[in-house]
């Protein structure tokens, strides 16, 4: 099966809402209970303030994140028979990524440990749903095509 690249842009949508609704929802939370916030902790830390320019970029380079894992999903996609073998994998993969290449900036004192161990439970919650998501949308967009082009694709 060829990757849809329309299909992944169309999909990228709904899973970066899901991953931000979730993701604010569980950060909310957590700051909450422990008192702890990823943007007021480094505006504290840095003495600055964040505009909306520093939420425009976050969110197309979020955007542009979710593009290549959902981009790993439809590589592997068709070695599966069901849609829910390689949202795992995929998520897997991207949370241990992430978590290795947050370890090796904690490492280096390049980035703080709260932070990221905030930044690290918000993936875990709200990564797979918005794989889900993704994903599902990417297998509707695939059933939309025509039959005969179908099977050209799966070739």
């Amino acid at each position: 099966m060829k990757i849809q690249f329309k299909g992944l842009f169309i999909a990228i949508i709904p899973a970066v809402l899901a991953y931000s609704l979730i993701d604010s929802l569980v950060e909310f939370s957590i700051a909450r209970i422990v008192g702890i916030s990823f943007i007021k902790y480094f505006e504290q830390e840095l003495h600055c303030h964040y505009g909306i320019q520093f939420y425009l970029l976050n969110f197309v380079a979020f955007s542009c994140e979710m593009l290549m894992v959902m981009f790993f999903y439809a590589s592997i996609r068709p070695l599966f028979n069901s849609i829910s073998k390689p949202v795992v994998i995929s998520t897997l993969f991207f949370i241990c990524f992430t978590g290795l290449f947050l370890a090796q900036l904690i490492n280096l004192g390049l980035y703080p440990v709260k932070p990221a161990i905030l930044f690290c439970i918000s993936t875990v919650f709200s990564l797979p749903a918005a794989m889900y998501m993704g994903a599902n949308t990417y297998e509707r967009y695939f059933k939309t095509i025509d039959p005969a082009k179908q099977n050209n694709l799966l070739k």
